[in-house]
């Protein structure tokens, strides 16, 4: 039977995800891009977060970081096998090391 789950709920489960991951995380900088922001005609401040900087240079390494730290010692020990070649593959195996 599928489970939804409340703002709550998914707010408590992002927090606990973040809390896991941010000891291995590497900041990405934020930047402000003042002609874009105006080019598009925007009002407020336009950032661009870089995520480049990041171990694989994108941002599917945060989410291959939380799914292996949700396996269990067992599961771990079994292995994982991504379907993708591209970024979260990458960042998958990048994080298993």
């Amino acid at each position: 039977m599928p489970t939804t789950l409340s703002a709550l709920d998914d707010f408590c489960l992002y927090r606990e995800t973040y809390d896991k991951l941010k000891e291995s995380l590497a900041d990405s900088p934020l930047t402000p891009y003042p002609k874009l922001q105006e080019k598009l005609g925007m009002q407020g401040s336009l950032w661009i977060k870089w995520e480049n900087t990041l171990p694989t240079g994108s941002f599917k390494w945060r989410p291959a970081q939380a799914c292996l730290n949700a396996l269990t010692a067992k599961q771990k020990q079994n292995g994982v096998i991504s379907r993708s070649s591209g970024n979260f593959a990458q960042a998958l195996a990048v994080s298993c090391k």
